[in-house]
């Protein structure tokens, strides 16, 4: 029971990517890839809302949405290959570029009710639209990691490596009046792992990684930032192969522990409010 002259919708998106491999000799190459993903949302129409009490004439509202999305992601990495005595290494050493930048708007006004029996088409807004949402969010990461997987026997290896990431978040509410919080983050992950092979078909493994994921997204009562989410995961596990290794089957334990954790605050109406749970949350199977 919409307006047809008044339902108008627009969307672009353009994606670039590049990729690209340079080998210094037969043990030694650099990699880049790039991508990127721009996309515009125009959208506006009428929408329905309540039935009055006669079970036939039905409320709307006019509605204009609009979203603008910038994505941007750059890579680099390089990767080697060389042997310290009679014990192989495999190097990757990489340095990572993010953005991400989302902005969106929302108004609207009032638009006269329709017969839902017997429409009569035609109408316009009857005031011009007010604006109730207008904001935008992103994040900047810049990371830094080294990676060096060692085989120390043809059965045995290890896996150690380290990250580094420096991450600028920003959470902006333009209405009422321009909010901005702003939040830079940075955090060292480390990562081990190590892998036991006895026979061809049997393989035993565990592995220790910490990781963070910056809270951009939203805010708490009081307009206040969060502290970024912190995860630690162990994992032991078996893969065993069957009938020549035609037939795979593997079994894990793992714990996941994680902290600063945020959920949406259900005693405020505002849809970006959010609380940070104290403690930590733990996961195992």
């Amino acid at each position: 029971m919409g307006e047809p002259e008044l339902a108008k919708e627009e969307f672009t998106s353009h994606n670039v990517a590049l990729n690209f491999l340079h080998e210094f000799s037969d043990n030694w190459q650099y990699r880049l890839g790039f991508n990127g993903l721009f996309q515009d949302v125009f959208d506006e129409g009428v929408v329905q809302r309540t039935l009055q009490a006669d079970r036939r004439t039905l409320n709307r509202r006019f509605d204009r949405r609009t979203n603008d999305l910038t994505n941007l992601a750059l890579q680099n990495e390089i990767l080697g290959k060389f042997n310290t005595g009679s014990i192989q290494h495999e190097l990757l050493f990489g340095v990572e570029y993010f953005l991400l930048e989302y902005a969106y708007t929302f108004a609207n006004a009032p638009i006269g009710p329709i017969d839902i029996f017997n429409p009569v088409y035609g109408a316009r807004p009857t005031r011009s639209l007010i604006q109730t949402t207008n904001g935008a969010y992103g994040s900047n990461n810049v990371g830094v990691y080294l990676q060096d997987l060692i085989t120390l026997l043809p059965n045995l290896k290890l896996l150690a490596g380290v990250r580094f990431d420096n991450v600028y978040s920003f959470f902006e509410d333009r209405d009422p009046q321009e909010t901005i919080n702003e939040v830079s983050d940075n955090n060292f992950s480390p990562r081990f792992g190590i892998l036991y092979q006895p026979s061809n078909s049997t393989s035993l493994y565990a592995s220790y990684s910490q990781s963070f994921t910056p809270q951009f997204f939203g805010t708490n009562s009081r307009g206040g930032a969060f502290k970024p989410e912190e995860t630690e995961q162990f994992e032991v596990g078996v893969r065993q192969g069957f009938f020549n290794n035609r037939l795979l089957g593997s079994l894990a334990a793992y714990q996941v522990t994680r902290k600063n954790v945020s959920t949406p605050d259900i005693s405020t109406p505002e849809d970006f409010d959010r609380i940070q749970v104290g403690g930590a949350t733990k996961s195992r199977d």
